[in-house]
């Protein structure tokens, strides 16, 4: 669609970033300091003794969670060598599949992430993060078709969330299908009334639909919510030049 003013993709990092078992998991608790350990009164035992202790050998489970820890702290290769050893061990663990791909997508290897989604979505097709994130790297990967059919996806698991349809409405503009896209557009604006992020973009999409009295609505509103946006004055730009078209000409005295 060309418009002069940015698209703003909510969502594409507030998604879950990685799966957890639980929708919130606890904050990890804060270690705590060593304590001080008094002198045994007894002799220690022999070095023999030592020797014959067996350390668990390292799980799946085990990597799976030291790689989601590295991906919590920023540590993507970290994080990817680790869940990778945990999807080889386990090829069938969905969550260890999508949070592969999610590490990848931060690497900006958005097109290997891909069937590590694939995977996990097939594993649990009614997971909507899964779907989501789906979605999220076909549309990075250029495949826009693809991204539509996975948001779509998402969109019947979780009916109604702003930020699938929002994105769901972009990969159909990208994929040539405005017509479709405005409606959700609009009603992603109806279910955030006080949300002006999106209102740009819709503003946009109307003028895009030959709507202009629309677009100056959504403008206007969006200056009366966030005057001091970063992008206010290319809004203000396009509201003057809509209301300089859609104003009545006066006849001449």
């Amino acid at each position: 669609m060309a418009v002069g003013l940015g698209v703003i993709v909510l969502a594409a990092i507030g998604v879950p970033a990685l799966h957890r078992a639980s929708a919130k998991p606890a904050a990890p608790a804060a270690a705590k300091a060593p304590q001080p350990v008094m002198a045994a009164a007894v002799a220690p035992a022999a070095p023999a003794a030592i020797a014959n202790v067996v350390m668990p050998p390292v799980t799946a489970a085990d990597q799976s969670r030291a790689g989601s820890a590295a991906f919590d702290r920023g540590d993507f290769g970290t994080a990817l060598e680790a869940l990778q050893k945990a999807v080889e061990e386990n090829p069938a663990d969905a969550v260890a599949l999508n949070n592969l791909g999610q590490t990848l997508v931060r690497l900006g290897r958005a097109s290997e992430a891909l069937p590590k989604f694939e995977a996990a979505v097939a594993a649990s097709p009614d997971n909507w993060s899964f779907q989501f994130n789906l979605a999220r790297a076909r549309g990075l990967a250029g495949n826009w078709t693809g991204a539509v059919e996975a948001y779509q996806q998402a969109n019947r698991l979780f009916p109604d969330d702003h930020a699938t349809m929002f994105n769901l409405s972009l990969a159909l503009q990208k994929a040539g299908r405005q017509v479709e896209a405005l409606p959700l557009l609009e009603r992603v604006a109806a279910i955030t009334p006080d949300d002006a992020t999106i209102l740009p973009t819709l503003g946009a999409t109307y003028e895009e639909a030959g709507r202009p009295s629309d677009a100056v609505g959504a403008y206007t509103k969006f200056l009366s919510l966030t005057p001091d946006a970063p992008d206010a004055s290319a809004v203000k730009a396009r509201l003057t030049r809509l209301q300089g078209t859609t104003q009545p000409a006066t006849e001449n005295q």
